[in-house]
């Protein structure tokens, strides 16, 4: 994994971790767009500088299309909850408009309402 990479997912962890905790002291609840948004715009955000592997706001979407893994379904794109992309303003369509080009990183979130029910992960989503 190269330092780029590396960096990027230490910055998602991070943030991540900080969300994670916030609701567990604030009493805040919300639903799964509510958790991405506000994790993209309260925390994520928060870290994007020119220092950073997110160094512009515009490398960051929440509900985009992107490729589909190859062998995964039968759509040749989907729509992702939060995308990063390595530079800012960026698409996952070329200049015939096919979904070719593929993001930094992928967040796919499922929001789990009771802690006695199991989270549902869709294969497509893991893969």
């Amino acid at each position: 994994m190269d330092t780029k990479r590396r960096s990027l997912n230490n910055l998602i962890a991070k943030t991540l971790s900080e969300f994670e905790n916030w609701p567990l002291t604030s009493g805040w609840k919300g639903k799964e767009n509510d958790c991405v948004n506000l994790f993209t715009h309260a925390f994520l955000l928060n870290e994007v500088r020119p220092s950073n592997p997110i160094e512009h706001f515009a490398q960051v979407r929440i509900e985009i299309g992107v490729i589909q893994p190859t062998g995964v379904g039968t759509k040749v794109g989907a729509r992702k909850d939060l995308v990063i992309w390595d530079q800012p303003r960026m698409t996952t369509l070329d200049d015939a408009w096919r979904p070719i080009k593929i993001p930094a990183a992928i967040i796919e979130w499922k929001a789990k309402k009771s802690p006695k029910r199991a989270a549902k992960l869709d294969p497509h989503d893991i893969n």
